[in-house]
């Protein structure tokens, strides 16, 4: 949906790390909610080069893991947002 967004808004965000790092997110909570919690080749492939486990192993959420990854997503909210009001004006 990034590359959806950005061929419809031309909004230059967020970067190709920050979709990388929220796509590593998402995949620890597929794993979380659909594999009981164990890190399965799915998982991998989803989250790339950000990938914090390997097949068999469980996922945790440290509080850090949390904090850093709620920190990215509301930064991503705003770029986003300020980029589309920006366009507007």
């Amino acid at each position: 949906w990034f590359t959806y967004l950005e061929d419809k808004a031309k909004l230059k965000c967020p970067t190709e790390d920050e979709i990388e790092q929220i796509a590593e997110a998402k995949a620890s909570r597929d794993a979380l909610i659909h594999n009981q919690g164990i890190a399965g080749k799915q998982y991998e492939a989803k989250a790339g080069k950000f990938s914090r486990y390997t097949e068999g192993q469980r996922i945790e959420i440290p509080k850090e893991y949390h904090q850093k990854t709620w920190d990215l997503i509301r930064k991503v909210v705003n770029d986003l947002s300020n980029a589309a009001i920006g366009k507007v004006k």
